[in-house]
């Protein structure tokens, strides 16, 4: 447990104890780390799949997209229920205890020590989610622990955190962590996150565009990496 920014949070490592990481995933509502990482292969997979001729924006916007889309997908087996909050795509905990949302970061994601931001700033409901996940954690639902299905409380009357799934593409590596925002600054950036839970970065190896003249698809070498 670290001070910063005068909040009391927790850090893992990226390249510490796996078996930690897949503990704290596990108490937010079952997650594990192959879920996450199969729903950001899908995203690079997309991006990777994008010729010259693209939008420039395109990779960006298909890592994003595939990733919610692949991330809902998976954690519907488990009851997952996607949301859309005002715009705002989020995928949802069977008990609502819990829900995440994708976006991107603009430097130290996933790195120790690192206090990353969102790298787009974001409106008026991503204040909204700091100030919810604030009372959260000040009515005493952090550290988070595993609850009994006999012993949920029904959906509406469920205090919700809502977790980011920050992403970055960087150096041939995209990085990656789950974290929950604790303070955000006037130009809608977190800047502060009370809970990190860094997690392996994945090397983009040789990702290969399609060459527009050469119909079919392209082999796609996506390599899990210790940070």
């Amino acid at each position: 447990m670290t001070e910063s920014a005068g909040s009391t949070y927790h850090d893992s490592e990226a390249a510490g104890d796996l078996a930690e990481i897949e503990d704290r995933l596990s108490a937010i509502g079952g997650l594990s780390l192959d879920k996450l990482q199969k729903a950001v292969r899908a995203g690079l997979a997309a991006r990777a799949s994008r010729t010259a001729f693209a939008p420039i924006n395109a990779q960006g916007t298909d890592l994003y997209s595939h990733t919610v889309e692949e991330l809902r997908l998976t954690l519907s087996r488990d009851k997952w229920e996607p949301v859309t909050v005002s715009g705002q795509e989020r995928v949802e905990s069977p008990d609502g205890r819990f829900a995440i949302m994708v976006a991107t970061g603009d430097g130290n994601v996933g790195r120790v020590g690192g206090q990353p931001r969102n790298a787009h700033g974001k409106g008026p409901l991503l204040r909204e989610v700091v100030v919810a996940n604030r009372e959260s954690i000040q009515a005493g639902l952090f550290p988070l622990e595993e609850i009994a299905p006999a012993v949920q409380r029904p959906r509406q009357d469920v205090a919700q955190m809502v977790y980011i799934l920050l992403l970055q593409v960087e150096d041939g590596h995209l990085y990656m962590e789950l974290s929950l925002p604790d303070e955000i600054d006037s130009t809608g950036r977190v800047r502060s996150w009370f809970d990190q839970i860094r997690l392996p970065s994945i090397s983009l190896g040789s990702l290969v565009r399609i060459d527009p003249g050469q119909p079919g698809s392209t082999e796609i070498d996506i390599t899990i990496e210790r940070a």
